[in-house]
């Protein structure tokens, strides 16, 4: 199937999702993490899900690197004024964060850090493929941002989902995943 077809499908079986699913599910996901023994970076940047797609909250996860890291410097992403990039902001326990015009909280304020010191990234995704390829929400955000960074950045996904098959329509700006976590599985690319 093509990234838009994914979309739809995949947005409308998160709905469907109920609340203690969800709940169960991210906490499989974390285990599944574990499982991983990953080296944690210094630095982390992480998304804020929005709820009301009932996305994936890597909140658990955020903790459990926290726990196995405390040099860890945790950022958020935020979206450019003019909507077109996405920046990395530093936060602390006392960032306040505001809803953007898609309902995604972003910090308010923070030093902006290069997405160049970034040692691990955690990318939001409706659906990925066996090869590591991810369908989002169609804005184009990660790839930019990721067209910037270190290669040897970890690039990690969730998912509620098992893989599809394939992505027909991936092209040369979509970059892989190195991971990505369903509460059964982890698959490494």
């Amino acid at each position: 199937m093509v990234k838009e077809q994914l979309r739809k499908e995949y947005v409308e079986k998160r709905k469907a999702l109920s609340a203690t699913q969800k709940n169960k599910w991210e906490d499989l996901i974390l285990i599944q993490f574990q499982k991983l023994g990953l080296q944690i970076p210094d630095k982390l940047l992480s998304y804020m899900p929005m709820e009301y797609k009932n996305e994936y909250d890597p909140f658990l996860v955020e903790e459990y690197c926290s726990f196995k890291n405390p040099d860890l410097q945790l950022s958020y992403t935020k979206i450019t004024g003019d909507f077109s990039n996405l920046h990395c902001i530093e936060t602390t326990d006392d960032t306040t964060f505001d809803i953007n015009k898609w309902g995604i909280a972003e910090p308010v304020s923070g030093n902006e850090i290069a997405i160049t010191d970034v040692g691990m990234l955690f990318i939001p995704l409706l659906c990925f493929d066996v090869k590591g390829f991810r369908v989002g929400y169609g804005k184009g955000f990660y790839d930019k941002l990721l067209a910037n960074a270190s290669p040897e950045i970890i690039k990690v996904g969730f998912s509620f989902f098992e893989p599809v098959v394939k992505i027909e329509d991936v092209d040369g700006y979509d970059i892989p995943l190195n991971y990505c976590l369903t509460p059964e599985n982890f698959y490494s690319f």
